[in-house]
């Protein structure tokens, strides 16, 4: 019994092990189901091992095939103990590698060996290489007794291989196991073969056990320390299994709006105590029929049974009730605005990465919107799909190169002649449709891919000027991104392109729209200062759509206005919106700006801002944009 003393210690180590990580209301993922796994198999080889040990002084008395049964179904139980355990720490150790094939292949071969191991205890019953009962009962060990150390050694090796083909990608944790765990396990099992009568296979399990625990499987892990309740790895864990049996799930998220003003108000502690007050309000009207999560800093997620839109809608409503009530706060009441989105899920087949950027693009939709609760629905998911069919295919097309600069002239109202031109981008699609800019253009800035796209339109406009300037063509604008303006070297890099291709700098023309000019980045304002020492023209574009204001334009060095359409549309019927028009050309003429008026898409309309004394006009009336032949054509013509 004295070589069981260590086992026995392990076991009730083991068994209150159990007992704290059970909870049958815990989300389990499944490295938690694994993990869990592991823990039983433990239990039980220790159990078997100590009902072996039991049974051996009364091994004569007991009939044969049951001490047979006892030892085989333990050294069953270790086998299994060692697979599993080898597979948590392989798919643990490959959980964020880009070579899923590798994993396949390693978590065949830990089967493979597990499965000859299991192989050999059926041999064993006639031969006796792993153990046998001589004619005196007593227990005898067979030659290959020790292979279950030999399969932990093997396992051992094959982690050591992966961890080191993989190691850029393995976590913290698992490296503060592979650093602990191998040399810890190496020198239980070199203690076993110095001391064969202590038994230690359980107690290796347990140590592992216990330092997996530690560093993947404690609720501190998986709670969020100030609200205590699950967080975000908590709920993407419990939404794989979800979308796994295909449940019917309601997934809500609350969104705590302009709450860095409360903790600027009242300070970070009273903010810290509504948060954990507003966990509690969920948690308690939701906490018995669903799991409530924190999912971000100031946002919570609901995950509830779905039974009907009706209930759902119940769901909304008690929600939006209950964050609509004042919260005390140091003695004063404060009110916090949230902002609601649902998504259902009923037996799709979605996958956990696809929820999460619908519940991420939804929140985007939700404060683009002034509502105040939203529902995710089919027409959001098939925006979303645009959203990465359009991200997927910008990336291509700037890798391939296949985005076109199209060309729109600009009529001079003094020389009755097309003077200028403005160089728009263009994206076709496989099957001859463009899509628009208005579409592409802000994704891209989102995704960052702008740049790809803004150096390719500056190459081929640079190509195109290097061949000359067709007919009475004086220069082409070009507009430039937040990107380009933001980068310190842009100017610089810029000038060198011009000087290389040897064009002249008022060829190029510069367009910038009115938001930049809020910027506060001081690389956007060095470039504008950089620029027009070079003697780089800006022109100011989509001047009116409510970004600046006349005294800010005077702040740049501005040579032209381009007037948005906007501000033209209502020229044929409202004598006051004329007005207004006429008098903001007349000033910008007095401070020593050009204006181009954009959008001209009538006859009526080009002569009535001739009239208001516009410099120069844009528009459909005059020309559609056009490809670079079909452009020089056209200046050729018309010269």
């Amino acid at each position: 019994m004295f070589s069981y003393a260590a086992e026995f210690l392990s076991l009730i180590l083991l068994v209150l092990l159990i007992v704290h990580y059970y909870d049958p209301l815990r989300i389990q993922s499944p490295f938690g189901r694994r993990y869990w796994q592991c823990l039983i198999v433990t239990g039980a080889s220790m159990v078997l091992n100590g009902l072996c040990v039991l049974t051996l002084p009364y091994s004569s008395e007991i009939p044969l095939w049951i001490n047979m049964l006892l030892n085989t179904l333990y050294f069953a139980a270790s086998f299994l103990m060692c697979e599993l355990f080898s597979l948590y720490l392989l798919e643990k150790l490959m959980a964020h590698t880009d070579t899923p094939l590798c994993l396949t292949r390693a978590r065949y071969f830990i089967r493979i060996l597990y499965g000859a191991l299991f192989a050999l205890l059926f041999i064993n019953i006639p031969t006796g290489v792993l153990f046998f009962f001589d004619e005196e009962m007593h227990y005898c060990r067979g030659i290959l007794n020790g292979v279950g150390y030999l399969q932990a050694i093997i396992a051992i090796l094959l982690l050591l291989v992966c961890y080191c083909r993989n190691r850029r990608t393995v976590d913290k944790g698992m490296r503060r196991v592979m650093r602990l765990g191998v040399p810890m396990v190496l020198a239980l099992i070199t203690f076993q073969q110095i001391y064969p009568h202590i038994l230690l296979n359980g107690t290796i399990g347990v140590c592992l056990a216990i330092l997996l625990f530690l560093n993947f499987q404690s609720e501190k892990i998986d709670m969020d320390p100030l609200t205590g309740l699950h967080n975000r790895r908590s709920f993407l864990a419990g939404l794989e299994e979800v979308m796994a049996k295909k449940h019917s799930v309601q997934i809500v998220l609350v969104s705590l709006c302009h709450f860095s003003a409360i903790n600027l108000a009242y300070g970070y502690q009273r903010g810290d105590e509504i948060l954990y007050h507003i966990a509690r309000c969920l948690e308690r009207n939701f906490g018995r029929k669903g799991q409530v999560f924190r999912f971000g800093p100031v946002t919570f997620l609901l995950a509830l049974p779905y039974q009907g839109n009706e209930e759902a809608e119940c769901n909304i409503a008690v929600i939006q009730q209950q964050l609509s009530q004042p919260w005390q706060v140091g003695g004063r009441l404060c009110t916090v605005e949230a902002r609601v989105l649902d998504l259902i899920t009923n037996g799709e087949s979605w996958t956990t990465p696809w929820v999460v950027e619908c519940l991420e693009y939804g929140q985007v939709l939700l404060k683009q919107g002034q509502k105040r609760y939203f529902r995710f629905d089919r027409a959001a998911a098939a925006q979303l799909r645009r959203r990465r069919y359009l991200t997927d295919f910008i990336q291509r097309a700037i890798a391939e190169e296949q985005f076109q600069v199209w060309y729109q002239p600009v009529f001079c109202v003094r020389t009755q002649k097309f003077c200028s031109a403005e160089a728009l981008v263009r994206l076709q699609e496989k099957d001859g449709t463009f899509i628009s800019p208005m579409e592409f253009v802000p994704l891209s800035e989102e995704s960052g891919l702008i740049d790809g796209i803004n150096h390719q339109v500056m190459e081929k406009v640079c190509s195109f000027l290097e061949k000359g300037l067709p007919g009475t063509l004086q220069g082409v604008s070009i507009n430039l991104s937040m990107n380009q303006l933001s980068d310190p070297r842009f100017a610089q890099e810029l000038s060198d392109l011009l000087k290389q291709k040897n064009i002249p700098v008022e060829h190029l023309l510069l367009e910038i729209t009115e938001r930049m000019l809020i910027s506060e980045d001081l690389s956007v304002r060095e470039n504008f200062e950089q620029l027009s020492k070079g003697n780089f023209q800006f022109f100011l574009d989509d001047f009116g759509t409510g970004y600046s204001n006349f005294s800010g334009v005077l702040h740049f060095p501005f040579t032209t206005i381009k007037l948005d359409k906007s501000l033209i549309q209502d020229l044929d019927t409202d004598q006051k919106h004329r007005t207004s028009v006429e008098m903001l050309i007349d000033m910008f003429h007095r401070t020593g700006f050009e204006v181009v008026a954009e959008g001209i898409e009538t006859g009526e309309q080009a002569q009535k801002l001739a009239d208001l004394g516009v410099d120069f006009l844009q528009g459909f009336y005059y020309a559609r944009p056009m490809p670079e032949d079909a452009f020089i054509r056209f200046m050729e013509k018309n010269s």
